[in-house]
């Protein structure tokens, strides 16, 4: 599951000392990164493409408001986590009021701009896991709304819900009650109300559970880092250089 590990970053500055230490510890972390030296082809890179996380040189690049504005204004990006780059105190007011989500003092060598940029990805990935859909072949029951019980195949689970084959027919926002096994401790049946929030082109649905136990949901949770943090070991190599540059 190679897309639930990767993070794809934009970084904007035109501090070549800055670009030099950020570069690596981003290749380092293997982030794909496209780096831009000016705020026009940073406008430019969000309205391209999909990035997950931002780091921006505040105060050192004109427009970072504007960067901003059109990064929470796109579809693709209104969610990337941002954090700001800020060399002086004065500056960081700015950028969170500009909608950026954190902000960091510039770093001065690799191992601070590791660790800015470890705690920005920790946040992503927090972030991230609550629409994480992880594949499963576990069997699990619905009770309806008549107390008709009917067997059926989870296919995917989140932290939210998931996604399920059933020869019965179910309608949008109909409510059943889902009993099912999870492996975290051993084995341990999860039992919660749901309801239909969709279906699939490929004949699956899609179920959001509403009510569930804070020790249930704290399963799901679990199990799901778990799995997150499993792809993440079996992926730690990075590539040596995993980033592109764009000047104008």
């Amino acid at each position: 599951m190679k897309p639930i590990v990767t993070l794809n970053g934009l970084f904007l500055t035109k501090d070549m000392q800055l670009m030099n230490v950020m570069t690596k510890a981003l290749d380092s972390l293997g982030i794909k990164t496209v780096v831009c030296m000016t705020t026009n082809a940073a406008i430019k890179a969000v309205q391209a493409h999909q990035f997950d996380c931002a780091f921006i040189d505040w105060g050192s690049n004109d427009d970072c408001v504007e960067l901003m504005q059109v990064m929470r204004n796109n579809n693709w990006n209104e969610k990337a986590f941002v954090t700001a780059i800020c060399k002086y105190f004065s500056v960081q007011a700015s950028a969170l009021t500009a909608s950026a989500n954190t902000t960091i003092n510039k770093p001065q060598n690799f191992g601070q701009a590791v660790r800015s940029i470890q705690l920005a990805c920790a946040s992503v990935m927090m972030q991230r896991r609550s629409s994480y859909l992880i594949p499963v072949d576990w069997h699990a029951t619905v009770v309806d709304q008549l107390g008709q019980t009917r067997n059926i195949r989870i296919e995917y689970i989140s932290e939210t819900g998931i996604t399920f084959r059933s020869k019965a027919e179910y309608q949008l926002s109909e409510q059943f009650k889902l009993t099912f096994r999870i492996p975290f401790p051993g084995y341990e049946t999860v039992t919660a109300n749901a309801d239909l929030a969709g279906r699939n082109q490929d004949g699956s649905m899609v179920a959001k559970f509403t009510v569930i136990t804070p020790r249930h949901k704290a399963m799901i949770i679990n199990w799901v880092a778990d799995e997150v943090d499993d792809k993440m070991s079996a992926n730690e190599m990075a590539p040596t250089m995993n980033h592109q540059l764009i000047a104008a």
